[in-house]
């Protein structure tokens, strides 16, 4: 078990997401609901982690994405991609703040900010 959970943390691509639910599906059977959010958590930590996102907390109806060093030219790409709904705080503990639509879970704005973030992002 304890092998399954080191695989888990070291998810931080797509492939790696398909290839641990393909190793769990041959040798569990079908993985229940609350190991499929485990991984998908394990995933989005992983993207977060390659941005340099250390700290994600939700305030407010916003995501709040804590960077050490926020690539600013990559925040306002994907603020204009995002509609303004991407701000960057620059204070002494530096943050990315998405505004969640009403009809978004915060999974899912998470999700939707990675992906703009990646694709915005000048370290690919």
């Amino acid at each position: 078990r304890m092998e399954m959970y080191k695989k888990i943390a070291k998810i931080s691509t797509e492939e790696d997401y398909e290839d641990l639910i393909d190793e769990l599906c041959d040798r569990f059977g079908e993985p229940p609901k609350p190991v499929v959010g485990l991984v998908n958590v394990a995933l989005l930590r992983g993207r977060a982690a390659k941005l340099g996102i250390y700290e994600v907390s939700q305030q407010n109806g916003c995501l709040l994405l804590y960077q050490n060093s926020p690539d600013v030219t990559a925040v306002l790409k994907a603020a204009d991609i995002m509609k303004g709904r991407i701000l960057l705080n620059a204070g002494n503990k530096p943050y990315i703040s998405v505004k969640l639509l009403n009809t978004q879970t915060p999974i899912n704005a998470l999700k939707e900010a990675l992906s703009t973030l990646e694709q915005t992002s000048s370290a690919k």
